[in-house]
């Protein structure tokens, strides 16, 4: 007897809680890496459904017969081009580019609007009410998204897609709360990879899925954004037979629910101290004011230390990362790919983003994060420089240097994973106490999701008249944010939050 509760008193993975966190994963961050990415290949398909859509309210002309009429703007709109063409579609039109831009940003936005929204709802819905709530915004969007192809409205495509960045924002706090609060704290770092890494698997099936033999056409592609509403329906279903938090059970005075929620998810009835832990730790955050965002930035410690969390968002979206998630086709179409062989590349580069992902979570507690991070962000650089030349010589003829580019891709996206990609999620909760924690969580959410908003917006506008010297701006912007880590940031690695912040205070010995 005395064996078997020793052995319940030592963390390990139990399957009830891998089941819940890879369903709720499953309908989260798998749905929206799918999303994410599922139409990236189908750039051309979209772009001339657009030009269609816009062709037919200019009175109904149709590519075939465009030669029956004169007029410049009906030409612009309604004349038909080749798929090699493609990059002229957007140059030669500067208000279908405008369009195209802002379906593309458009889930940023909404990104951005949501987060304001985010922590009343959770503190209103509880957290499965707000995964309920996730998973309906995010099959309200998907319909609208998908259906603006039979209503022949672009309008449709972006309400959609602003719904659904609305609860991408959702997704990104929820889930990895709801799942946090269920796992015990020594093995949080290994459970809390398991969205991030769905999420990759997700972003591999959705750009498979876009090819031209599965969904990828121009009268399936509605189809393709249908799909991550499987995944969806299936978490919503099954998180009804899940438990709340332990924690919030506890919050809301219901121990004995919150009892039989964590014995379930351990698989053992001998869980009274990790309640007594659970319930010391929420009476110390009723005797602590929160500190909130105005507090929060008059605050001169604070707000200096969160400029570290500003800088690794900054340098993580600024990066071109984003960019290259949202028009990773386009970009290996630009290089010489066909069409078909540039969604290829691009399955293979989430390949290896989900791998790099599966050996940072290895690395991080060995390396540690400022390491990793400095790292990334170095050969991100590196892979841009030689990009950005290796482009601009393929321009000029030179056949081999596709491949260099192509190359160059695959390592920056592997450089992302490897730190860049998780670390400055991570800072906020290792650099500030938990009463300023989820402030410090939600900007550098609002930095991440503004700057995502910011770059996909302007990236093809600009794009279309810089082509690839576009990337030297992420170059100088990323080279400045991580200059800036090099000589602020410290190692958090194995220090307590005391420890860190007295470094920080003192300014040196990162």
């Amino acid at each position: 007897m005395g064996t078997k509760s020793h052995l319940d008193d030592k963390p390990r993975l139990t399957v009830t809680l891998l089941t819940v966190a890879l369903t709720v994963s499953f309908g989260t961050w798998f749905a929206m890496g799918y999303l994410l990415v599922a139409l990236n290949g189908l750039q051309f398909t979209i772009v001339n459904w657009i030009r269609s859509v816009k062709c037919q309210r200019l009175g109904g002309l149709t590519p075939q017969n465009i030669s029956q009429s004169r007029s410049a703007d009906l030409d612009l709109w309604c004349r038909p081009y080749e798929l090699e063409d493609e990059g002229n579609i957007l140059v030669e039109n500067a208000e279908l580019n405008t369009i195209w831009a802002i379906s593309s940003s458009v889930i940023a936005l909404g990104g951005v609007l949501a987060l304001f929204t985010c922590r009343t709802a959770i503190d209103r819905l509880g957290q499965k009410g707000s995964l309920w709530f996730t998973a309906g915004l995010f099959t309200t969007g998907a319909l609208i998204f998908a259906s603006s192809k039979w209503a022949a409205s672009f309008e449709m495509l972006i309400v959609g897609r602003f719904i659904v960045g609305g609860s991408m924002a959702y997704i990104c706090v929820v889930a990895p709360l709801y799942i946090a609060e269920l796992t015990p704290p020594a093995l949080r770092g290994a459970v809390g990879t398991i969205p991030s890494i769905l999420y990759n698997a997700g972003m591999v099936l959705g750009t498979t899925s876009s090819l031209p033999m599965l969904l990828g056409t121009d009268d399936r592609w509605p189809f393709l954004v249908l799909v991550p509403l499987i995944p969806v329906t299936i978490s919503s279903i099954t998180l009804r037979f899940f438990p709340d938090s332990p924690r919030s059970l506890l919050a809301d005075h219901q121990a004995d629910k919150a009892r039989a929620a964590l014995a379930w998810l351990r698989r053992s009835q001998g869980v009274d101290e990790e309640l007594s832990g659970i319930q010391s730790a929420i009476d110390n955050e009723v005797n602590s004011d929160q500190i909130f965002a105005v507090r929060f930035f008059c605050t001169p410690f604070l707000r200096s230390t969160f400029m570290i969390c500003f800088a690794a968002m900054i340098a993580q979206q600024f990066s071109g990362y984003q960019c290259i998630v949202f028009y990773s086709t386009f970009i290996f179409n630009s290089v010489g790919l066909t069409q078909v062989n540039a969604v290829y590349a691009t399955t293979g580069l989430w390949v290896t983003l989900m791998c790099a992902a599966l050996v940072s979570s290895f690395l991080t507690e060995r390396l540690g994060r400022r390491v990793l991070l400095l790292t990334g962000n170095l050969f991100e650089g590196l892979s841009l420089v030689i990009l950005v030349i290796s482009m601009a010589m393929t321009r000029q003829g030179i056949e081999w240097t596709k491949n260099v580019s192509v190359a160059c891709l695959y390592t920056f996206v592997a450089s992302h994973g490897l730190g860049p990609l998780a670390v400055p999620w991570i800072l906020p909760t290792e650099l500030f106490s938990a009463q300023a924690s989820a402030t410090a969580m939600t900007a550098s959410a609002v930095t991440s999701w503004g700057s995502s908003l910011l770059t996909t917006f302007t990236f093809p506008v600009v794009v279309a008249a810089a082509e690839e010297y576009t990337f030297i701006i992420f170059i100088v912007i990323l080279t400045m944010a991580s200059l800036f880590l090099y000589f602020r940031q410290p190692e958090t690695k194995g220090r307590s939050l005391e420890e860190v912040q007295a470094i920080l205070r003192r300014g040196k010995d990162y």
